[in-house]
């Protein structure tokens, strides 16, 4: 018997596939151990940047929010470390590997593959964006926000980085899931309508995440809106593409953004 059809399915998710049947790299770009090899450098600069940018004098570490939020969960169930959330991408992507059967086996030119499609998933955002902030007249380039004006090169490449890993861990990977299993698996939902309804939950809470409120106090709703989409993007890719695809997407619009090389 062939083994492959005795082992759980190894497509990006169970309730989440809905493009048929998938070979060669547009399905090996969704498997877990090529997005662990695709993450690692990512989830490596990142945690080295938080040391050596974001820590103050006092030993004390700034974090991306998405970051901080997920700390608070480990807290809350008893466990405390700043590197928890680096800890439960790795381990989920090898748990998740192991209950595939798949070999250990990655292929480089994959992974290279990764980032240049990532590349060209990041083009039609950032068009996206300018169109979205000329329409709406809203100023939607983080390196044009105080906040980052006194930031240096290695806080915003470290804050960018972060922001992909730790928002698309939140929103993508386990917030999309959480809502597809409450939809599809409790509530006996269509497998399309769940991923819909996932779908519009998350870009909303993602807008929500973002603060787009002015100085008044009062919400920025064409700000909310540009998130809103933004997230939608993004959970878009996450459902077709995977998780790796959609972190190196988000990381290379906020580098894009955040960075601001001109400026």
């Amino acid at each position: 018997m062939n083994r492959r059809d005795t082992s759980p399915r190894n497509d990006t998710a169970k309730s989440l596939d809905l493009t048929g049947k998938r070979s060669g790299y547009l399905a090996l770009a969704t498997k877990p151990l090529h997005i662990l090899v695709f993450l690692v450098p990512l989830i490596a600069f990142y945690e080295y940047g938080a040391w050596a940018y974001l820590t103050g004098d006092e030993g004390t570490r700034s974090a991306i929010l998405a970051q901080r939020m997920l700390e608070n969960l480990f807290s809350a169930m008893g466990a405390t470390s700043v590197h928890l959330p680096a800890i439960l991408t790795v381990v989920v992507l090898l748990l998740w590997h192991a209950m595939t059967r798949d070999r250990w086996r990655v292929k480089p030119t994959v992974v290279l593959g990764m980032w240049g499609e990532a590349a060209v998933w990041t083009a039609p955002l950032l068009v996206l964006g300018v169109i979205i902030a000329r329409a709406l007249g809203v100023g939607i380039e983080p390196a044009a926000n105080t906040e980052f004006e006194a930031a240096t090169l290695g806080e915003r490449l470290t804050i960018a980085i972060g922001a992909g890993l730790y928002e698309e861990l939140l929103f993508r990977l386990l917030g999309i899931t959480l809502f597809m299993l409450l939809f599809e698996d409790l509530l006996r939902f269509g497998k399309k309508q769940s991923a819909v309804l996932a779908l519009l939950l998350t870009s909303v809470a993602f807008a929500w995440y973002h603060d787009p409120r002015l100085a008044s106090g009062a919400y920025d709703w064409p700000l909310a809106g540009y998130y809103a989409i933004a997230g939608a993007y993004f959970g878009l890719i996450y459902v077709f593409r995977g998780f790796g695809i959609v972190v190196g997407v988000h990381a290379l619009y906020d580098l894009v953004v955040l960075v601001d090389p001109l400026g």
